[in-house]
């Protein structure tokens, strides 16, 4: 009979939790129609469109589409996109959301949208359901969890970064920290054998539960989790003088850290097989310093305040050199709650027990000491930079551990609330109080939404009818399988643009794209997409001839990217493929049929002629300027680079052993040598006849000297990387107000494939 007993009360418990949880849904859900109006056709306009807005809506197509994120086949052509070396397995959760999603519709956007949306609900819930377990009071419970879903911080992220705008694992992740820091972790035999069974059973579940999602909502959380767990560990061993506590978190942590590397497996072993990728997401310690946490910026109001007064003062606080990522503002209830933790562990007791067994002293404590700790980790040089310098270097956004104290801090202020609540007796008082926590609740949420939270969409809108209209015409007039290239050429992931196309720009076309054409934007920088950049910047007739030969149908370019609008570079392919086949509605896109291009070269060359063509544009060479090699400077000669008494090529090989061409110009003084030691070899030429013009001021560094020496050598290159060593014995030049070690000039400097000579020319 208690056992039934107990599951009537089970029960009815969770009928009354599901019905508090039904209002804050609904209430969460009419609060984002208020600011975002998403009717009629907007919910399937982006929020955002652009940036990394973009990389996720790419993910989303990729899972729709191939079940996966990687590899893809349809992206990085003529090669696969293989995104393992940038993982993403971490946002697993995520992924099974957006998977689900996906079965209702094929629009990327529309499921990045209901996603951002349904974040608000389920950050909401969730943190009602933590704050309702640590003894809150419904209305106060509400209030927070509201305004925690409401944060600056959510409406900063937005659909740019989806995984980190979800943060409903963060009460969760508190939650255990609590827990651990009470010795509520029932993992060991001592502290397992104490537990009522049934007690026990149901902990264990909710500390599966909180490990599952933990490790499978975004890396940062999952760290963020392993670290604020295991300081609660320690801290409550410490307080006991025991190491059990530690222990216990300790296994915790270890299950969190478990569920993480099952998700991130798919990129481990990637990486073992493989190697890992210098040239993508390599992150040096210094990024910790530049996206750490500053103090000043989460008790001062955001940038975009809609009060414009505070919004001024935010502005003031990020005026740094290194502002750090926006939103991360607590809030002013949240500044509060920490403002009370900080005077309650600091300066004494100001919370005072008023009935036996009550527990707010010991859990503003505890959130109080959490809260701490999250700072010495999180802010500009603390721990978190020292964890960099150590090695772990990728998480290196620490100013986003904000979210987490914005729960703690805004916990901390339901219980004082709570507490305060609690002490008011006379009759009708407890209904003026919740009228005045409601107050409270609409204050706080005009002081946290954003003034430009609600979507440009008439701006949004007509970009994208332009990019579908577009993108629609190239699919119709291509056939499926039909490979495109895009300029300019840019890196992927994390570019930093070119000009106005952003690091993400190219993606549209395959998001927007509902056949199977395969575009060469996304491949992965440091693998087999780097013949790109390369190639791109070959002469227009001898570019387009090599992207025929590999196999390309279209060319498609985007003015954005080009300082002059594209003009130069689309005259030249006027004159050389005739207009263009497609122009976006916005003037901003064209694209060129190279069909016919590619069917002329099937008539010049022979099919063995063609491979070794293809190969060669594929294998790019790419050639950097190491030791020795100054910066590319101008003259009224051309391009040039200063080198000292020994300068150094790095050549990057991605094929097999070859020979190459090297063709430069060497300006210096006359009678003097340069040699060139490269493939084994060692070649010594010297530089005759007068070179600096008769008008030029003798002894600067536009004259350079009065000797040139035409260097042009073949020679052998392995695969990989190897350096070409440079050297002269002419003296240094001594120029006025430069201390630089100044000897020759390096004019015209070309590394060619002579396979690629001998068939364009």
């Amino acid at each position: 009979m208690p056992d039934a007993a107990a599951d009537t009360s089970l029960r009815r418990r969770a009928g009354r939790f599901a019905a508090e949880s039904g209002v804050i849904s609904l209430l969460t859900t009419a609060i984002f129609v208020a600011i975002y109006r998403p009717w009629g056709d907007r919910l399937r306009v982006p929020i955002s469109y652009g940036h990394d807005s973009l990389f996720y809506a790419m993910v989303i197509r990729s899972l729709d589409r191939y079940g996966r994120y990687a590899p893809v086949p349809t992206l990085g052509a003529p090669f696969d996109q293989n995104l393992y070396d940038f993982p993403q397995g971490a946002d697993r959760l995520d992924h099974v959301i957006w998977r689900f999603l996906g079965i209702f519709t094929d629009d990327p956007f529309l499921v990045l949208n209901v996603f951002y949306a349904l974040s608000f609900v389920l950050i909401a819930v969730a943190a009602y359901a933590v704050l309702r377990h640590l003894r809150i009071g419904v209305v106060v419970a509400g209030a927070v969890s509201i305004l925690f879903a409401y944060l600056p911080y959510h409406f900063w992220r937005s659909i740019q970064h989806p995984n980190l705008a979800a943060y409903w694992a963060v009460p969760l992740m508190v939650l255990v920290a609590v827990w651990a820091l009470e010795g509520g972790l029932p993992v060991l035999r001592s502290s397992f054998r104490s537990w009522d069974p049934r007690a026990r059973n149901w902990r264990l579940a909710a500390l599966a539960g909180c490990a599952l999602v933990l490790g499978s909502s975004s890396a940062y959380f999952a760290v963020f989790s392993l670290l604020v767990i295991a300081s609660a560990g320690i801290t409550a061993a410490v307080r006991r003088w025991s190491f059990k506590p530690a222990l216990a978190a300790g296994v915790v942590c270890a299950a969190i850290g478990a569920v993480l590397v099952a998700n991130l497996l798919p990129e481990l072993l990637h990486r073992a097989e493989n190697g890992t990728n210098e040239e993508t997401a390599n992150r040096p310690a210094s990024a910790s310093e530049v996206w750490g946490l500053h103090i000043a910026q989460i008790v001062m109001p955001d940038v975009n305040h809609r009060i414009d007064a505070l919004a001024k003062v935010g502005t003031r606080a990020a005026d740094v050199p290194n502002p750090g990522e926006g939103g991360t503002y607590l809030g002013a209830v949240g500044v509060a709650g920490l403002g009370i933790g900080l005077l309650s562990l600091f300066g004494g007791r100001y919370l005072r027990r008023h009935d036996e067994g009550d527990r707010t002293e010991p859990l503003v404590h505890d959130l109080s000491v959490l809260a701490v700790i999250g700072i010495l980790i999180s802010t500009v040089g603390g721990f978190g930079f020292v964890l960099a310098v150590l090695g772990f270097s990728e998480i290196r956004s620490w100013g986003r551990f904000s979210v987490v104290l914005a729960f703690l801090a805004l916990t901390i202020a339901a219980v004082a609330a709570e507490h305060a609540l609690g002490r008011l007796r006379r009759p009708g008082t407890r209904q003026l109080a919740a009228a005045g926590v409601a107050l409270v609740v609409a204050a706080g949420l005009v002081d946290q939404i954003p003034a430009n939270a609600t979507p440009h969409y008439d701006a949004i809108e007509p970009v994208l009818d332009s990019d579908r209209g577009f993108f629609g015409t190239l699919e119709e007039a291509l056939p499926e399988g039909a490979m495109v290239f895009q300029l300019p050429a840019m890196q992927f992931p994390e570019s930093p643009g070119v000009h106005n196309v952003g690091s993400y720009d190219h993606l549209r076309g395959y998001i927007l794209n509902d056949t199977h054409l395969h575009w060469s934007s996304g491949g992965v920088t440091g693998r087999s997409a780097d013949w790109q950049e390369i190639w791109a910047s070959e002469p227009v007739p001898r570019m387009v001839e090599g992207l025929a030969a590999v196999g390309f149908s279209a060319l498609y370019v985007d003015t954005a990217g080009y300082t002059d609008g594209g003009l130069d570079l689309l005259t030249q392919l006027n004159s050389l493929l005739g207009t263009p086949d497609g122009v976006a509605a916005n003037q901003r896109m064209v694209w060129y049929d190279l069909r016919p291009v590619v069917e002329d070269m099937q008539e010049r060359f022979s099919q063995a002629e063609l491979d070794g063509l293809r190969a060669a544009v594929l294998e790019s060479v790419a050639v950097e300027a190491s030791d020795g090699l100054g910066a590319v400077e101008a003259s009224e000669d051309g391009p040039f680079r200063w080198m000292s008494a020994e300068g150094s090529l790095v050549v990057e090989n991605p094929g097999d052993a070859r020979q190459l061409r090297m063709e430069l110009v060497v300006a210096g003084p006359e009678g003097s040598t340069f040699v060139v030691e490269a493939g084994g070899r060692t070649r010594t030429f010297s530089l005759q006849a007068p070179a600096a013009a008769p008008d030029e001021p003798a002894g600067t560094p536009a004259a350079a000297g009065d000797g040139l020496a035409e260097v042009d050598v073949r020679f052998d290159v392995p695969a990989g990387r190897s350096t070409i060593r440079l050297r002269t014995d002419a003296p240094q030049l001594v120029v006025a107000g430069d201390s630089r070690d100044l000897r020759v000039q390096i004019r015209a400097l070309s590394v060619t494939d002579p396979v690629l000579e001998d068939l364009l020319g």
